[in-house]
């Protein structure tokens, strides 16, 4: 009876084995990394086996993620390669805009070397006549920072502007309620001057200024000016002109001679010759280059602290 017994088991063993072999070799060998890497994971929980150290002597360079500037509003998200292996600058980033310009990055230029080449560097500002004829003139940059200068002082600048001069005097005419004011003749003298100004374009003008700023502080101090920056004289003049009052209507005059007149209104007789040399351009020229000087002096920044 024991004998039948062995025999059964013996036969049962021979079934279990193939059946054994096939449920764990068919698997293997259809998943084998899966299988090694649970049988690895059991053996190093049980303490049979140590973890795996990853060989960094494989030949391979180590993959860096890629740089990816910031997303802003203005600046879409643009891709980095990879394996460039480059740096990047802080140029890539994007900046926020400014309206105030940025220096043009020529060389610092000296006050004979800014005054030979200004016809090349101011040339493509304006194609208007009256601008070649100012880049013609002899010494233009001293010539500007005298015309500052005698602004800032409230003198009348007659000897910087001395090629605009118009033949025709000035004259008055009366309306139609019978005030004295200037003619439209006069007020239309230096139209041309006032065109080609308010026509420059701010943002240039504001770069070529800082390009020029050390050649116009040499011109400060050619006359006279030591220990003064040349942009307190711009800014004093460009306020000078700021102050200037206006009215929707050409102020009265009052005549006191053969051609000579004076303004009715006492606040403008007591303003500098300067200021009053510009209130004869009329109200609408005066409006119009008010606006100007200010468009101009905010894109340089006369007036950040």
């Amino acid at each position: 009876m024991s004998d039948d017994l062995n025999n059964k088991k013996k036969h049962w063993l021979y079934l279990l084995i193939p059946l054994v072999t096939l449920i764990v070799g068919v698997p293997a060998v259809l998943f084998p990394s899966q299988i090694w890497n649970f049988l690895r994971g059991k053996g190093e929980q049980l303490g049979v086996l140590t973890p795996a150290v990853p060989d960094d002597d494989d030949g391979e360079e180590p993959q860096v993620a890629p740089y990816v500037p910031p997303v802003t509003e203005t600046a879409p998200r643009s891709e980095a390669t990879p394996d460039s292996g480059e740096t990047p600058q802080a140029s890539d980033v994007p900046q926020e805009s400014s309206s105030a310009p940025e220096p043009m990055t020529e060389q610092t230029l000296t006050l004979a070397a800014a005054e030979q080449r200004l016809a090349e560097l101011a040339g493509e500002l304006s194609d208007h006549p009256v601008w070649r004829l100012c880049l013609a003139q002899d010494k233009p940059l001293v010539r500007l920072v005298r015309l500052c200068d005698d602004l800032a002082n409230g003198s009348r600048s007659l000897a910087s502007l001395d090629f605009l001069r118009q033949p025709q005097p000035f004259a008055a005419a009366r309306t139609a309620d019978g005030r004295l004011v200037i003619s439209q003749a006069t007020r239309e003298r230096y139209a041309p001057a006032v065109q080609m100004f308010t026509a420059l374009p701010a943002l240039p003008v504001a770069k070529l200024y800082l390009l020029l700023e050390s050649a116009l502080q040499e011109a400060c101090e050619s006359l006279g000016y030591h220990g003064v920056h040349v942009r307190t004289i711009v800014t004093a003049a460009a306020n000078q002109i700021l102050v200037i009052p206006q009215a929707d209507t050409e102020p009265s005059l009052v005549q006191q001679g053969p051609g000579k007149y004076c303004w009715e209104n006492p606040q403008l007789e007591q303003l500098t010759p300067a200021q009053k040399l510009l209130l004869r351009l009329g109200q609408e020229n005066l409006r119009l280059v008010r606006n100007k000087v200010e468009e101009i002096g905010m894109a340089i920044g006369l007036w950040e602290e």
